[in-house]
């Protein structure tokens, strides 16, 4: 249940205080995102961490620390604020990364895998790892074994979201990386072999212009057919952005529709036999800025609309 939205991953630091010290009594610990913007501009100030886990590692975020070595010091300033006996995990996978890590710090330690069949939601490599660390984080923090009922989990809203429609599936997930987008179209090539995939997919505005063609290229090597949309275009003219993307797809491979209601319908439109339907980059979110202005808008709603149109 959402009590409150910030608008952005973490808070200022005296609303952060006011908010821990509100919603925290009478409470046993408290989870929360460290992103590289909290930790720079000292938001997360004073707050001793009893663990921490580092997923991942790619291009993000370069508008604002412009350069990747940048950012991955400013995603250590976490290890400023981790109590003496609090251990780094990363995912077994993340090679790079724990190498990284283990260069700055001793705490880096790699998450245990866990063995076996999983639910569906897992079937993706990074949903697995995630799984690994929490489990491990658990296990460390509190000395107690994890629970390994896993049934009962769900994905967070937007994150590989999935319904199925006859011999489709439709997914929504807010992919908007290079890296997330290799992930997830990864994961389906893995968990769905032998169907025909298209992604539909934006940049948001005024954010790094330099990830664009990359993620562009990355859909190009997964994906059979390629819608390119908007996603949240801010101060920029959304067609400009849709340039930017392009340039890192041969002509032949993608269509553009700008405005993303109608890119979406369009996709459902032609849905082909066992096709499986990315909707990547809004995920959970349920409005599209534009000049400052949020216009009501979700994936995931035009999912569930378009299967209650289609299954009456």
């Amino acid at each position: 249940k959402t009590i409150l939205d910030f608008g952005m991953n973490s808070p200022g630091l005296i609303y952060l205080r006011k908010y821990i010290f509100i919603y925290g009594q009478k409470k046993d610990f408290c989870v929360m995102e460290a992103s590289s913007h909290a930790l720079v501009q000292n938001r997360l100030y004073g707050i001793c961490f009893d663990g921490a886990g580092w997923l991942s590692f790619s291009q993000d975020h370069l508008d604002y620390h412009q350069t990747m070595n940048a950012y991955f010091d400013a995603k250590c300033l976490l290890i400023q604020q981790l109590n003496e006996e609090a251990k780094i995990f990363v995912p077994h996978e993340q090679v790079d990364l724990y190498s990284n890590l283990k260069k700055v710090s001793k705490k880096t330690t790699e998450a245990p895998v866990i063995p076996g069949k999983l639910p569906v939601f897992f079937s993706t490599r990074f949903n697995r790892n995630n799984l690994e660390v929490a489990s491990a984080m658990v296990e460390d923090v509190f000395k107690v074994k994890a629970s390994q009922d896993y049934e009962k989990l769900s994905p967070p809203d937007g994150r590989f979201f999935i319904r199925a429609f006859k011999s489709n599936y439709i997914v929504v997930d807010f992919a908007h990386t290079p890296d997330a987008l290799d992930n997830i179209c990864r994961a389906i090539h893995e968990a769905f072999p032998g169907y025909y995939l298209k992604v539909l997919f934006g940049c948001g505005g005024d954010r790094d212009r330099s990830k664009r063609p990359l993620m562009a290229q990355t859909v190009a090597k997964w994906a059979n057919e390629i819608i390119v949309t908007s996603d949240n275009p801010r101060s920029e003219d959304p067609d400009q952005i849709i340039d930017d993307i392009v340039a890192g797809i041969p002509a032949y491979q993608y269509r553009r529709v700008t405005k993303r209601p109608e890119a979406v319908q369009s996709a459902f439109e032609d849905l082909k036999e066992k096709e499986i339907l990315l909707l990547a980059g809004k995920g959970h979110e349920d409005y599209i800025l534009i000049q400052g202005i949020k216009h009501p808008y979700s994936d995931i709603q035009e999912v569930e609309m378009f299967l209650a149109r289609k299954i009456k």
